[in-house]
Parts: C-alpha cells; structure tokens; sequence
C-alpha cells in the first residue's frame, strides 16, 4: 500500500509492451517523417482543429505565432498584448522579444486564470492580441473572451501548456481562438520528455509555421537521446512505487537539509531564456511517442478529475487553506493538471507535509509584472498567488484507495485543532 505521496509524476502512461513496439518501429526505421506527420494529424483530430505542427516546445509555439503577425505586416502601432499578470516567465519575454509589449491584467484569485471583467476596460487603439494561459488545466472564461476579441477585432492566442483534454461548453481548450500551444514536457498529460504542439485552423499560419521550421536544423541525436534516457529515468523514480520504497527518503534528505540548493538547481524563474536553443526540428521518436499516448488521454483526464475530486471534497470545508475551483458541471472540464490550493506560510506547510509523507510543489507562476522595471501596477491577486500556490499529489498513477488515503491525512493536516 502506498504510504508515501509525490507531487510531480512523470506522466508516461505506457506500458511495456507500448515501449517496446515505440522502440521496434523507431529501430527498424519506421519511426521517419511518416510518423511526425501521422502524430499531427491524430493530434488536430483530437483538439477539432484542422492543423497540429510537433515542434521543439510550447514556448517556439507563441514564439511562431507572434512572428506570423509580424510577418503579415501588421499594424505597427498595435502591438500590446493582454494577458495574465500570473504566468509562466518565459511568456512576456518572447513577446518582448518581437517587439510586442505585454499588457497585464490581475488574475482571479479563485481560478487563477485571467480576469476576464477586467479585459474591456483595458483594450485600446494599441491592442492586438488577448493571450490566455489555462493555469494548471483550469479552462478560462472562453465565450466572455472570444466574444471580446471577435468585437474589437482582436487575435486571441490560447496558452493551453497545462491544459490538454481540458474543456469549454463542450469544445477542447485548443479550439478557440487562431492558435494554441501545448506543451509536452515531463510532467504533462502527454509527455514527448520535451517538445509541444501548435494547433490552428487557420492554413496561412499552417504553411508561414511549416516553411520556418524547414528552416531550423534537426534536433542533435545525442541530445534527444539524453532527453529520452531522463525522461524514462524520471518515469521510474517518480513512479509511486518506487517512490514510496526510495526515492521519497533521499527527497526528504534534499528538502530538508538542502532547500536553498534544490530550490536554486530546479526553480531557475528568474534567467533570462534563449528562444535560440528551441529553433529545431524534433526526432521522430518523440512523435512515436507520442502517437502511443494520444488514445490515452481521456482516459488519464478522467482519472485526473476523479482523484481531485475526491480530494476537493476532503478539503472544501476547511478555512486553512483555500481551493482553486474550476467547474465539474455542465459542458466545462478542468484536466486538472495539478491540483492547486493556496496556503498561508507555503514553505512551512511544505515541511511539515513531507514529514507526514506527503510531497508537495510550489506553483510555477509568477507575478511577471513585479519583474518589469519601473512598472508601478499592483496585482494583489498575482503576488498571492506568487506566494501561496501549492500543488498536492493528485496524478492519475494513484489508484482511488490510495487518494482516499491521501485525502484523509490531508483533511487531518489542515484540519483546525480544539
């Protein structure tokens, strides 16, 4: 029985088996373009788009779409781009690095995606675009938005990093606006262990993105096989088995004796990024990769929901903490990515669950405004959400006894005492 909870599963939901014939096609040289090809179109179906391009990440994916606008010499005197004031780092710097200029809004402290009330109020002659981030798998309030952007003529980008099998009145997250961009990485719904996807049904910025990539030098061999052997590295470690019989004892030892070492070698927010390095074009395994998971989605999504359910409903009631809250009802879904609750004294709460055997993980966003100099605008929901965002294990690998189990230490923990 597993005793002993991490936060971040790799999500590789593969059996064996699945491994083996990924690795017979992609030996045998079956694993070519054919197969890239095959993973965009199975992908496009999924989302209801009609074009998916595989590249190197989710971030070249904004990157891509901001320099097709650029490409269609759009009006230079609209070039600010409203989005979420929490975010992840590296989004405002792409789009400063084409030479737009972010425009940000607060987030809503309950979802903590974009507040929408707050976007007409904000668009101006200088607006060109409305960017959304789906934080954590949380749809945002799509019809109020796409409406907005319709009116006022305005291109609406979807950052649907966290978000895939996600949903809006019925539509996959994806879907709405002239593009979106998913990511691939480790810990995603569907994990390539680097790479993401750009979806649009627009066939111009299909064929602008194609003829750039053409452009981009393949990924190194080496460097894609490293990525894999971590990857599946990772997969193993972070599996709840394993961690439960050993890796959990030596992550206990690096976050209780080497907290500002881990924090400084794994949360590196702060950098500057180089676009550079993602201007390549991806290995085919990773599409093979991928084409063994995509019928798996809905199937993890599903357990994803059922797993913070449960755990919604152990810790709804309680004042010590409080839930992001999507919608279960109706045609809305969360993919639930994480489950994100914000607590008071974060770094404590996250020592103190780790004794009980409960990893947890700072939320990755930031304010991004507090980066900008000389920015003087305030957003209180940001800097809460900066510092109190707390993932709680909730990954589909986690079978429903074992987060009844969870749940009930959770409850216990954060529970009022007398």
């Amino acid at each position: 029985m597993i005793d002993k909870f991490v936060s971040d599963c790799v999500n590789l939901n593969l059996s064996v088996q699945d491994l083996k014939e990924v690795a017979k096609l992609y030996f045998r040289g079956k694993g070519g373009i054919n197969k890239v090809r095959e993973f965009e179109a199975s992908f496009a179906d999924y989302i209801g788009v009609r074009h998916a391009i595989f590249i190197s990440s989710g971030r070249l994916g904004l990157y891509l779409i901001l320099k097709y606008l650029l490409s269609l010499n759009y009006n230079e005197s609209k070039r600010e781009i409203i989005l979420s004031a929490y975010n992840f780092f590296a989004i405002p710097y792409i789009i400063k690095s084409l030479g737009f200029i972010p425009r940000y809004l607060d987030a809503e402290y309950e979802s903590c995606n974009l507040d929408a009330s707050q976007i007409e109020s904000n668009i101006s002659e200088r607006t060109a675009a409305i960017l959304v981030t789906h934080a954590y798998g949380n749809p945002c309030f799509m019809s109020k938005i796409q409406e907005l952007a319709q009116r006022h003529n305005l291109i609406l980008i979807e950052d649907c990093a966290h978000a895939l099998g996600a949903e809006y009145e019925g539509r996959k997250i994806g879907s709405f606006g002239l593009a979106g961009f998913f990511s691939f990485s480790l810990t995603k719904i569907l994990t390539t262990f680097s790479g993401g996807m750009l979806v649009t049904d627009q066939g111009p910025l299909y064929e602008y993105v194609k003829e750039e990539l053409d452009s981009y030098p393949n990924e190194a061999y080496a460097g894609a096989s490293k990525k894999v052997a971590f990857g599946l590295a990772a997969n193993f470690f972070s599996s709840p088995a394993v961690f439960n019989r050993l890796t959990f004892y030596l992550w206990y030892l690096l976050n209780t004796f080497f907290v500002k070492f881990k924090e400084g070698l794994i949360v590196e927010q702060a950098r500057p990024m180089d676009i550079e390095k993602f201007k390549k074009k991806i290995r085919p395994l990773k599409a093979i990769l991928g084409l063994y998971q995509i019928e798996k989605i809905d199937h993890i999504v599903e357990r994803q929901i059922k797993n913070s359910r449960i755990l919604t409903d152990a810790l709804s009631k309680l004042n010590s903490l409080c839930l992001t809250r999507p919608s279960y009802k109706d045609n809305h879904k969360s993919s639930f990515l994480n489950f994100a609750v914000k607590v008071r004294d974060r770094e404590r709460i996250r020592q103190a669950l780790l004794k009980l055997g409960v990893d947890s993980r700072k939320g990755y966003l930031l304010n991004c405004n507090s980066l900008e100099q000389g920015n003087k605008d305030n957003f209180v929901n940001a800097s809460r959400l900066e510092q109190e965002v707390l993932f709680l294990p909730n990954n589909n690998k986690f079978d429903e006894e074992e987060i009844r189990v969870l749940a009930e230490r959770l409850r216990c923990f954060f529970q009022p005492q007398g």
